[in-house]
Order: structure tokens, then C-alpha cells, then sequence
């Protein structure tokens, strides 16, 4: 099973996508991220929050999200 997010995943979504999916995401196997155009800080927490829950990959990762995982050391994104 996936969580496949939506376009735009910033601190003013956050509380919403984080109601529509915490609940599967301890069965999800990865966190598809392929249509996210817009993504900020609290975006990347909660698809880091969202992926450890079920030990699920995160796929599909935007530049935008790449640079930030990597701004906050994020383990397993190149500095």
C-alpha cells in the first residue's frame, strides 16, 4: 500500500494530510510523492513522520524536497 500526497504539501496542509493518512500509514510501504509541486519545512516532517510509522520508502522526492531534507541533515540525503 502507498500514500500518494497531493500537489502542495506546506505547513497550512500539514493538519489535514496528516488526518487523512496517519492511519495507514503503519501498513504503508511507500510515500509517493511524484505530484508534489509545493513543499516546505512541515512538508518534509510530515513525510519523514509518515514514512517511519511503517518503515515505508519515500519515493518519487522533488528537488525542492531533496534540498530541504538535506538543509536539515535529514539521514540518508546527501549533504
Amino acid at each position: 500500500m502507498e500514500i500518494v500526497l497531493p500537489e502542495r504539501v506546506t505547513r497550512d496542509d500539514v493538519a489535514r494530510l496528516w488526518r487523512e493518512h496517519a492511519a495507514r500509514a503503519a501498513t504503508a510501504t511507500q510515500v509517493e510523492l511524484v505530484g508534489v509541486r509545493e513543499i516546505d519545512s512541515a512538508g518534509v516532517a510530515l513525510v519523514l513522520e509518515l514514512a517511519a510509522i511503517g518503515n515505508a520508502a519515500i519515493v518519487n522526492a522533488p528537488p525542492r524536497y531533496t534540498a530541504l531534507a538535506a538543509a536539515h541533515r535529514v539521514a540518508g540525503v546527501p549533504a
